[in-house]
């Protein structure tokens, strides 16, 4: 599946050498657990910062967009397009109704009259 990242990096994810300051890790364990693990190298200024960053991007719709456009670029590089659909099927239920709860509340906060057209 992360053919895709080998070929971008021109190497391959073994020889890959990094230190984390901070991470957030999303996982699904054996037993279909979804687990989250954090990880701060220390409580100084920059690891703070780090995971404030984090977290920042993680409050963002577009993070969402992100990941799944990485992972759609990475799984049709290995032709597993209906693997990928497979994925986002349940996943669209729930944006369904997001974007149905923000039409409902901006109707909501829109006067059915308009203040100009009161007379």
């Amino acid at each position: 599946m992360f053919k895709l990242l080998n070929k971008i990096l021109g190497r391959k994810q073994e020889e890959l050498q990094y230190e984390n300051i901070a991470s957030v890790t999303y996982y699904v364990d054996l037993d279909g657990n979804l687990k989250i693990d954090m990880e701060m190298n220390s409580y100084d200024d920059s690891s703070i910062d780090a995971m404030s960053s984090i977290l920042r991007l993680l409050a963002h719709d577009s993070s969402f967009v992100q990941t799944v456009e990485f992972l759609r670029d990475a799984m049709f590089a290995d032709n597993e397009k209906e693997n990928f659909i497979k994925i986002l099927l349940p996943v669209s239920e729930i944006l369904s109704q997001k974007m149905q709860k923000k039409h409902d509340d901006a109707a909501r906060n829109t006067p059915c009259i308009k203040p100009s057209e009161a007379k």
